[in-house]
């Protein structure tokens, strides 16, 4: 058996599942997987960001999580001219919820990337 110049060429031996992807693989995967590795990336960056006391930059970077958190209304606690707003449970949800949001929304934006990038020659 003789061993292939180009590593990323397939012996004849094997079978043909064993050949390294091609360049025009799937496109939903791929914009799946970046999708999510774009949402790890900018929840860790509001994570540091808000540990560093720069809340506003922190909620744009979790700007889905800050968007349904804001749809969800706030219980005031205080009095009619001294307004104080009490966080519940819901809130906590509509923040875990925008996780997956933001990684649909970043796949579907990659997705787009990808298939304008792929019909151009």
């Amino acid at each position: 058996m003789s061993v292939p110049q180009n590593p990323y060429e397939r012996p004849e031996s094997a079978p043909a599942t064993a050949t390294v992807a091609s360049s025009h693989g799937n496109p939903v995967v791929a914009a799946m997987g970046f999708g999510c590795l774009a949402t790890f990336l900018t929840y860790g960056a509001a994570f540091c960001v808000g540990i560093l006391g720069l809340g506003f930059a922190a909620r744009m970077l979790a700007w889905p999580s800050a968007l349904l958190v804001s749809l969800v209304p706030v219980h005031n606690i205080g009095t009619a001219q001294d307004p104080v707003g009490e966080g519940t449970p819901l809130h906590v949800l509509a923040w875990i919820a925008g996780i997956p949001l933001a990684a649909g929304i970043y796949a579907l934006g990659i997705y787009l990337w990808l298939r304008l990038r792929r019909r151009r020659p």
